[in-house]
């Protein structure tokens, strides 16, 4: 499940008792709901930030409500992993190049 950015507050309740197992996390977000991730199965987050300190940032200012334990005890997946080139650009790179040594040696 991703949720997009510009989300601020996800409300009381609001996976409680899914299947979830991994949430995409905006950067916006500022606010979590007491029960809001209670039982459900989540392991991971993905989260394309400093997970650690957006999640202390929202349990010093008490954004974080109570039985939210499965979300505290989640582990950060990266979207995009930092400072990595994906597959697909690779290739264009390396064809782009391959293009450009052939126009060369015309």
């Amino acid at each position: 499940m991703k949720l997009g950015y510009g989300v601020i507050r996800i409300e009381e309740g609001a996976f409680e008792h899914t299947g979830l197992v991994e949430i995409e996390l905006p950067t916006t977000l500022g606010q979590i709901d007491k029960l809001a991730f209670s039982y459900c199965k989540l392991k991971e987050i993905i989260y394309d930030g400093d997970w650690e300190a957006k999640r202390s940032e929202l349990e010093n200012n008490k954004n974080i409500g109570k039985e939210n334990d499965l979300l505290l005890a989640a582990k950060q997946k990266y979207a995009t992993e930092p400072n990595a080139v994906s597959g697909a650009k690779r290739q264009e790179t390396a064809f782009l190049r391959g293009k450009t040594e052939t126009k060369n040696q015309r």
